[in-house]
């Protein structure tokens, strides 16, 4: 996309399934942008920002409710569908309908699975009075056209997992993507963009895994190494990607799924855009992200480390290094239980883990079988808490292509392991731990992202994004500046590491500027989530002087979106929680009731949704008012 640079705008940040209307179904619909549309237009708004809406349909439990496991890259989620727009129903299916959705839209959360449950019914009735006129029509024969390279596919593969005909996930598909269209096209011509949003991985038993197991790394997971949200690091359970496969025509799946998505967004965002130079890649066996490794990367043969000055062998740094002298520290209360069931010991010094429990997944499976369950579920974590951090005990990890080859264990200075090493190991293993993660890696790294980028961004004309948090490669913000890839910049997530809050009026014109995301606790609850750091804010930051109140006021709210408004960033886009924070009469009651995920929670409930229906919103209008004022106070 060609860059404007005096193009400057705001928006807002939400979940489809947490919009609330007087016509859904107890969770967000496509049709319901064209009400957040209205209010955004009449704000100053600009654009709207949404998470995946990828059908992630696969356990067929509230599990799926995460919106970065999609089984189709391609279809949309038909758990957003308007009902009555699909259809007219009966009058004891109309009375029905009436029935549940007013118990569903009386919930103060979207019951993600108990709504798909029942909007199948409906579905399916639909389907069968209203599929034979609906396909001979040209409008779906164009839509048949267009899309037959990923419809025919998913739709096989869907009816042979839920036996339902294949004709059923046309049609769903069909109205999912004309109510989408629908909704986009109302807010373009009231000039509010679209900005949708790339999940980095996909389910390895999506349709995509299925037809293609060629493109993907089914042997290992992907995740994240630990940062501020999860210090056990992240394990995603997605495949990684053979990159080597997708290059041999020239990424032809990763274009036709951005331009896919080119046929309702105006912008897109990139999630774990890092994932494009290198991937953090675990085993099967690992539960914890903490033992993966980078893919690619150049990591270290023995006598290369030995050559370095390192003075150990291969067993004292990949094998759980465990011993007597801080196994109290290590396992505490739960000590007995830990040694009794899952080690052995030779000498009462070093301690070993049995064959049968050498792996987190198999301590995972135990704790979760039969043979623990006298203990409780705090009990339980607890126990797997402290197991796996033993068996995470290693100064290095075996690379998983080739056992000869190892990659400093991430975190590894902060390990017991390194805690009883001499000073001059430590000061050996120190700069080789350096040299691989802030240095060894920056061109090559810079090269793998330059294979894959250029194709990608080019395939459409699309505002390109990219949420580059975490432990970021020198080389990233480079590249993302030289293809115009927008940054993210997050005030209490700042990428300089010599300062505790960033400061939104240094953010680069070419970045999207933000209070928080879905996987951070919005405003309200971030203020009284810790509060020494509070303070630091309210004193450093926001420059008041005394004791910070308790809970974030109004006026305060304003101050901080306020900051960020001012940012010379391209885009502003805060999160619809924060927008609701600067007004009494439309914030919820309970602020700690707004948060939309916990990363550091892998079966997380994605159920977010807002308390004020969007049509009372609308209603008011002081509020309007009010963020009209700062949005043009901004400019």
């Amino acid at each position: 996309m060609k860059i404007q640079n005096n193009l400057r705008g705001s928006g807002i940040a939400v979940p489809i399934f947490s919009l609330r209307s007087n016509n859904s179904f107890g969770i967000g619909e496509y049709a319901d942008l064209k009400i957040l549309a209205d209010w955004s237009s009449h704000v100053g708004i600009k654009m709207i920002q949404t998470l995946p809406i990828n059908d992630t349909t696969n356990s067929h439990t509230n599990q799926d409710s995460y919106p970065y496991s999609p089984i189709s890259v391609f279809a949309l989620h038909p758990i957003y569908l308007n009902i009555p727009m699909m259809g007219k129903l009966t009058a004891a299916e109309q009375a029905r309908y009436d029935k549940e959705q007013k118990q569903f839209n009386a919930l103060s959360y979207a019951d993600y699975q108990a709504v798909y449950d029942a909007k199948t019914y409906y579905f399916k009735q639909l389907y069968q009075r209203e599929w034979g006129a609906l396909c001979a029509g040209d409008r779906y024969k164009a839509f048949l056209r267009k899309n037959s390279d990923w419809l025919l596919p998913y739709a096989e593969f869907m009816s042979k997992r839920d036996g339902e005909p294949k004709t059923y996930y046309h049609y769903l598909q069909y109205h999912a993507d004309q109510q989408l269209r629908e909704a986009v096209d109302y807010a373009r011509l009231l000039g509010v963009g679209m900005k949708g949003d790339i999940p980095i991985g996909v389910d390895p038993y999506s349709v995509e895994v299925a037809t293609h197991p060629e493109l993907f790394n089914t042997n290992a997971s992907a995740g994240a190494p630990p940062d501020a949200f999860d210090m056990k690091g992240q394990n995603w359970g997605f495949p990684t990607y053979n990159w080597d496969e997708m290059a041999k025509d020239g990424y032809s799946w990763w274009q036709r799924r951005f331009k896919k998505m080119e046929d309702y967004f105006d912008a897109y965002r990139i999630d774990h855009i890092l994932g494009m130079f290198r991937i953090w890649q675990m085993r099967k066996t690992d539960v914890w992200g903490l033992c993966g490794h980078f893919v690619p990367a150049l990591p270290y043969t023995l006598q290369e480390l030995w050559d370095k000055g390192v003075k150990l062998d291969a067993d004292r740094m990949t094998l759980p290094y465990i011993r007597s002298n801080f196994i109290d520290e290590a396992l505490g209360q739960d000590k007995d239980y830990i040694l009794s069931r899952f080690m052995l010991t030779d000498d009462g010094y070093v301690y070993y883990f049995r064959e049968e429990f050498n792996t987190q997944r198999k301590v995972y499976d135990y704790m979760h079988s039969e043979a623990a369950a006298e203990l409780s579920a705090e009990d339980r974590t607890r126990i797997i808490n402290a197991t796996f951090r033993l068996l995470s005990e290693v100064l290095f990890v075996r690379d998983q292509n080739d056992e000869n080859l190892l990659h400093p264990r991430v975190l590894m200075t902060e390990s017991f392991s390194f805690r009883d090493l001499y000073d001059d190991q430590k000061a050996v293993l120190g700069g080789i731990y350096h040299d691989y993660f802030y240095c060894r890696h920056n061109e090559f790294w810079r090269e793998s992202g330059m294979k894959k980028l250029p194709a990608l961004v080019s395939a459409t004309s699309m505002l390109c994004c990219g949420e580059d948090l975490g432990m970021v490669p020198a080389c990233v913000p480079e590249v993302m500046h030289e293809l115009n890839i927008l940054s993210l910049e997050i005030e209490r997530m700042p990428k300089d590491p010599s300062v505790e809050f960033g400061d939104p009026l240094k953010a680069p014109y070419m970045s999207v500027c933000t209070t928080g995301t879905h996987d951070t606790n919005p405003l309200r609850a971030w203020w009284e989530e810790d509060r020494e750091r509070t303070q630091r804010y309210y004193n450093n930051v926001l420059g008041m002087s005394g004791e910070a109140p308790k809970t974030l006021t109004t006026g305060l709210a304003e101050m901080i979106i306020m900051r960020h408004l001012s940012s010379p960033a391209m885009w502003v886009i805060l999160p619809l929680q924060d927008w609701l924070a600067l007004d009494n009469t439309v914030r919820n009651p309970d602020a700690h009731a707004e948060r939309i995920n916990d990363p550091s929670n892998p079966h997380n409930f994605w159920c977010y949704r807002m308390h004020i229906n969007l049509e009372e919103l609308i209603r008011q209008h002081d509020f309007k008012q009010h963020v009209r004022n700062l949005c043009k106070r901004a400019k």
